[in-house]
């Protein structure tokens, strides 16, 4: 692994927890428009 990829790993990391936050609450968003409490119930098991 060089350099490049240490920092593009670094980045990822650093920006992965927002991506999933964003990812989760888009699931979330979808879901209730769809479902409603059934789908609250699975995010949850998911998170």
């Amino acid at each position: 692994m060089n350099d490049e990829e240490d920092l593009e790993a670094g980045f990822m990391g650093s920006s992965g927890a927002v991506l999933i936050a964003l990812t989760i609450a888009d699931y979330y968003i979808l879901r209730r428009s769809l479902g409603g409490a059934r789908a609250r119930s699975r995010l949850f098991t998911y998170a």
